[in-house]
């Protein structure tokens, strides 16, 4: 018997034929995406106070000071014996102040104000869950929900510090629209300086946004924001979601930082990751209640073996990357790094997947997706390593030749698809002028295309290949481009009618694209009704 998700009626389906006719065979598959979607989306309505107020946990996990300066600390373990919070406020007594066990894995604790009416705990102050396993293991954890991580001058691990200053940055200036056609300037803020040092926000905001407005950008996306233990990763193993990396500065800062750009008429997308995790325990995500299937999937399908520091699965990645240990050691490469000696410095460590549909894990996920537009003001977003979330396989080993049959049946992950479409639902839904892009080089149809179509959402494709034909154009021009003996990179569309009956697996026919953006090594593509405008990314 058919799930009923597998007979939903898709609203504008004959859209997507007209610009692909060859998706038609396909019909089933697209009806059980929207299903699934479907249903998602109405079992968060209809619980919890609806899915707006589902997808706004960082209002009430982690740190909440209440209005008669109370504190309330709320985590997810559902597989801990017990919770404790230890920190500066306690002189560190491990056992002083534990958590009260709630319903579905949560914890939460109520600490009063002091006698001067002031918080028990201190903006600044230095905090860790001291989590006890049913193995009678005792963890020290930093919160998922932290919003600032710093590292110690003489230690390794990151400390969870308690971020709620007296006089926080409130923003000047609106967002800007949307602009129509995108020139984009990817941005890492610790390498944007002639200085041989890690830059700052504070210098990103003086010296870097006056140069890109002058150059004619109207976007920046900034790379390695969220904060990651691991420099040399260049921010792609997050270890805390929700704090803003503290080698640049204070989250003030870059709040700041991004006024300043929407002032100069310029939006800022983040860089976000969440196709994987850093493996890291003690200041990062993972384990974080002593199992390996809080937050990820247990076992072998929450880990990508090829995924890491040293070898990328994904195409158009440097396999040795520049292995800066900590913040200013040795200099070398991922794959000679001399501190890749333990957990906490993952030169080769491999990331952990997420279990995306499950309550919790979705709930983390979409607020903090939220807690990036709402707190920073953020104005989209880059997903990377799409590719890796849609497929089973990861897209490891896999040619993607363009036969449809790669993109549909088992080996796509339905969970991680079904996660996407509701990101983008939400994003598209509460902020009007929200940019989302996906990285994504398998060529997946209607990953452009609106969700009411049975697309994934996204308002723009991450492609690798195209920049790599600029490049053979420019370098010979003489060709323009293509040569005489290469195929065209565009096959002419196929006829809208009469339509023969399709192949069996019929090989893909792009979209011409609209408007694209060249992005060091890769490309963006819109998927929309054509249009004529083309940017390229100064290196």
């Amino acid at each position: 018997m058919a799930d009923a998700e597998d007979n939903v009626s898709i609203p504008e389906f004959s859209n997507l034929l007209q610009m692909d006719p060859y998706l038609k065979p396909y019909e089933k598959d697209f009806q059980r995406r929207l299903g699934l979607f479907q249903r998602q989306l109405q079992l968060l309505e209809e619980a919890e106070g609806g899915f707006d107020q589902f997808t706004r946990g960082y209002s009430s996990f982690g740190v909440q000071r209440q209005p008669d300066n109370s504190l309330i600390f709320k985590e997810w373990a559902p597989a801990a014996e017990a919770l404790f919070l230890t920190g500066d406020f306690n002189g560190w007594d491990k056992f002083s102040h534990p958590y009260s066990k709630q319903d579905f894995g949560k914890w939460k604790l109520h600490l009063p104000p002091k006698e001067d009416n002031s918080p028990a705990v201190a903006h600044g102050s230095k905090l860790k869950v001291v989590v006890h396993t049913k193995a009678g293991e005792r963890l020290y954890r930093i919160s998922p929900w932290a919003k600032y991580v710093t590292r110690p001058e003489k230690a390794v691990i990151y400390d969870w510090v308690h971020w709620d200053p007296p006089q926080p940055y409130r923003h000047k200036h609106p967002r800007p629209k949307k602009p129509r056609s995108l020139r984009i300037y990817e941005s890492h803020v610790g390498i944007a300086s002639p200085e041989g040092k890690i830059a700052s926000y504070s210098n990103f905001t003086a010296n870097v946004l006056p140069r890109i407005k002058d150059l004619g950008y109207n976007c920046i996306q900034l790379m390695a924001i969220m904060e990651h233990a691991y420099y040399a990763s260049f921010g792609y193993q997050v270890t805390s979601f929700f704090a803003a990396s503290s080698r640049f500065g204070t989250p003030e800062e870059l709040k700041e930082l991004i006024d300043v750009a929407h002032s100069l008429g310029i939006v800022v997308l983040l860089d976000v990751v969440h196709s994987h995790a850093s493996k890291n325990s003690e200041d990062g995500l993972n384990l974080f209640d002593g199992s390996d299937s809080c937050y990820f999937h247990g076992g072998e399908r929450g880990e990508n073996k090829l995924w890491t520091a040293a070898s990328s699965t994904t195409p158009g990645r440097d396999a040795l990357a520049p292995c800066r240990r900590g913040d200013g050691g040795e200099v070398g490469t991922a794959m000679r790094c001399k501190s890749a000696t333990s957990e906490q410095s993952p030169c080769r460590s491999p990331r952990v997947a997420f279990r995306f549909l499950d309550w919790e894990v979705l709930r983390f996920l979409l607020s903090n997706l939220r807690w990036w537009m709402d707190e920073y003001r953020f104005d989209g977003f880059r997903f990377d390593g799409v590719t890796s979330m849609l497929y089973h396989h990861h897209g490891i080993g896999v040619g993607f030749s363009g036969d449809y049959s790669e993109y549909f049946g088992l080996q796509v992950d339905e969970d991680s698809l079904v996660y996407l479409m509701l990101s983008n639902h939400m994003l598209h839904s509460l902020y009007e002028h929200c940019i989302t892009i996906g990285e994504d080089v398998s060529g997946m149809p209607a990953l452009c295309r609106p969700v009411s179509e049975g697309g994934c959402g996204f308002d723009y494709r991450l492609a690798m290949a195209i920049p790599d034909k600029w490049i053979q154009s420019l370098t010979n021009p003489t060709k323009g481009l293509h040569s005489s003996r290469d195929p065209p990179p565009y096959p002419p569309p196929p006829h809208p009618s009469p339509l023969p009956t399709p192949p069996r697996t019929p090989p893909r026919t792009p979209p011409r694209p609209s408007e694209a953006s060249c992005q060091g090594d890769a490309c963006l593509i819109n998927e929309a009704p054509p249009a004529t405008e083309l940017s390229c990314k100064r290196a």
